[in-house]
């Protein structure tokens, strides 16, 4: 197809804008300068001024005469010696121009995240020059397609006197308040929505564009065994002894950056809690949640391996790509991992190296699966809810048959065994067959992409109407999670390009996120999130002055902010919430009614759990709410 006219019509105007460039200092044109001019990268104007015959080169003779002789680009590649891509550009337009008149969204996103950056330089360059220890110039390298588009104070301030203007007299007072104040980001508690106007008077300039938007994080230490959090001795003992003031749980509250990925959130629970990243961790989805998105079986966990899971076959030298840790500031050394912009570096948690691994099990394979009943204390017997207790390859490594497995409750415990093909396994039967944690997240997803944010509560505060959230509601199943990730994940398979910023967004998946850490002490933290702060401003915790401050910081540092921390820090190695009460207790002595020997003894103890538990790096923390992260 020949040039239209309309890219014939731009390419003179490059190949004129060009021209103009040529000066004394450049007298060959600078395509540098033109390539900003037209916000087009430098191979392209250099093929539009080939093609318009402005300037020459060895290369494209060599291999326009090849092209004449019937060769195809590939082989004029291959014949040379170079790539495909330095063909191409060494060659004229012979059609219509790769989208330069037609940008796809791809390229409008792109054209328009340049934009944001030129405008965060010209930005950061003015206030450098007012800053004795200018900061580095921070770019985000988060795709803007994933974050939804906010209003801009001045439209935010329109809005408002068109508003006021239409609203009658006769309108209710509170109900227009209200409007006013949700529409506008004024009411108490406001975070996300907070209008920027009221922001950028606390930053004496305008804030810069990445992050985009923030959310609050609420973080609680919870025992998986107890009814309520933890049971009720360890929570008056943290009460007692923990500085625990105002839950059940020690608890931090935390502003961060939206696109926040989890492998930088780990590190900023590690230094907010007080742990010294010394052992393994994960972050998972509540067991119902996982079982109803992976629909109950294998081979839909299988299809969201690479998407939303972490592959259970992972090298270990990219599962710990980013502890780097040789030495120094330990604190600093966190700091930076949760700064942004955020990169993940795991190649191991990409498409095509998952999807190898995936293709290593064979769906076919037959396996023992073996349900059992859980005990009922009440009556007396196990006939409580049915379980998956076993999986088991029917054929061992030798293909030798094995025998169908026995109960190992006894024999008197209700049990079934069946044998099914792999791909019909439960998933609940999936943390019998690896090594690692199948129901693993990818480290490298944002959090916005993994966690649902109340509007204005956590998910489990508040009326149950006002449990909205900020973009569309929660995938329902793990067919949705695929559909809207299958374009991406197509187009990674079929460039077979694997690097780590071009991985699949999803959209949320869970209003609950679990992280756990250290399997020996078993430390679980259940993560819930909300666009606002109503209930700490409303309780008292915070004032809205203080949380604006803390909106700014996170905002032009692109690093979490702590706004509400609630109990003591947490020690590495003590045994998991029940060690650590009995730790509190050991260093916290009740001497009264002692005789002087158990004094002794008692502060004795108390001298050498102290020097232990320092040793790991345990101390009561001093440094405020605001500068701790």
């Amino acid at each position: 197809m020949p040039i239209s006219g309309k890219d014939r019509e731009f390419m003179e105007q490059v190949a004129t804008y060009f021209r103009g460039t040529k000066s004394l200092l450049e007298p060959d044109g600078s395509i540098r300068e033109t390539s900003l001019r037209f916000n087009i990268n430098r191979n392209k104007v250099r093929k539009i001024l080939i093609t318009m015959g402005e300037i020459e080169s060895p290369l494209t003779e060599t291999v326009l005469a090849m092209r004449k002789r019937g060769m195809t680009v590939k082989e004029i590649a291959k014949n040379l010696g170079i790539s495909v891509a330095t063909v191409s550009t060494a060659l004229p337009y012979e059609d219509k121009m790769d989208n330069t008149l037609e940008p796809s969204e791809h390229a409008v996103l792109v054209r328009e995240y340049r934009a944001y950056e030129k405008k965060q330089l010209k930005r950061q360059a003015g206030r450098v020059q007012t800053k004795k220890d200018p900061q580095d110039i921070k770019m985000s390298y988060t795709e803007t397609c994933h974050r939804p588009r906010m209003d801009t104070w001045e439209e935010m301030d329109e809005i408002h006197e068109t508003l006021e203007a239409e609203l009658k007299e006769d309108d209710q007072e509170k109900e227009r308040e209200i409007f006013l104040a949700l529409r506008t980001g004024q009411f108490p508690g406001a975070l996300n929505d907070r209008n920027t106007g009221a922001l950028e008077k606390i930053a004496g300039s305008r804030l810069p564009p990445e992050p985009e938007g923030v959310l609050r994080l609420h973080m609680e230490l919870f025992d998986e065994y107890a009814a309520d959090m933890i049971n009720d001795g360890d929570a008056e003992v943290l009460r007692k002894y923990g500085k625990l003031e105002h839950g059940r749980s020690i608890s931090r509250d935390v502003i961060v950056p939206e696109d926040i990925p989890l492998y930088a959130l780990h590190y900023m629970i590690q230094r907010a809690f007080g742990w010294q990243n010394s052992h393994l961790r994960q972050f998972e989805l509540p067991e119902k949640r996982f079982l109803s998105l992976t629909s109950h079986n294998v081979s839909m966990w299988r299809r969201l391996v690479g998407v939303l899971f972490r592959s259970p076959l992972m090298d270990e030298a990219d599962e710990f790509w980013a502890d780097d840790y040789n030495g120094g500031s330990f604190k600093n050394w966190l700091r930076r991992k949760y700064t942004g912009p955020y990169l993940s570096q795991c190649h191991g948690e990409g498409i095509l190296s998952c999807q190898k691994d995936m293709m290593d099990l064979d769906m076919d394979e037959d396996y023992y699966v073996m349900y059992s009943r859980a005990y009922n204390h009440v009556s007396g017997k196990y006939d409580g809810e049915e379980y998956v207790s076993e999986v088991l390859p029917v054929r061992d490594y030798k293909g030798k048959k094995r025998p169908e497995p026995k109960p190992w409750h006894g024999e008197k415990v209700p049990c079934r065994v069946e044998v099914v093909k792999l791909g019909k396994v439960p998933s609940d039967g999936l943390r019998f067959m690896f090594d690692r944690n199948p129901m693993a997240l990818l480290e490298r997803l944002p959090i916005n992409s993994v966690l649902a944010a109340g509007k204005f509560f956590l998910p489990e505060d508040g009326p149950k109407e006002e449990r909205r959230y900020v973009d569309q509601q929660i995938s329902g199943s793990g067919d949705e999670v695929y559909a809207r990730a299958e374009k991406y994940i197509k187009s990674i398979i079929n460039r077979q390009v694997d690097a780590p910023d071009l991985q699949v967004p999803t959209s949320p998946v869970t209003d609950e996120l679990l992280y756990n850490y250290d399997f020996g002490d078993n430390w679980k933290i259940r993560i819930t999130a909300s666009r606002n702060c109503v209930d700490l401003v409303e309780s008292g915790r915070i004032t809205q002055a203080e949380l604006d401050r803390a909106n700014v910081k996170c905002r032009e540092v692109y690093r979490p902010v702590l706004i509400a921390r609630d109990g003591e820090m947490l020690v590495d190695d003590v045994g998991g919430i029940h060690g650590f009460t009995e730790f509190l207790q050991q260093v916290n002595p009740e001497l009264k009614g002692m005789d002087p020997e158990e004094k002794e003894a008692a502060k004795r103890q108390k001298k050498e759990y102290l020097e232990w538990a320092r040793s790991l790096g345990w101390h009561r923390e001093k440094v405020s709410d605001f500068n701790l992260l």
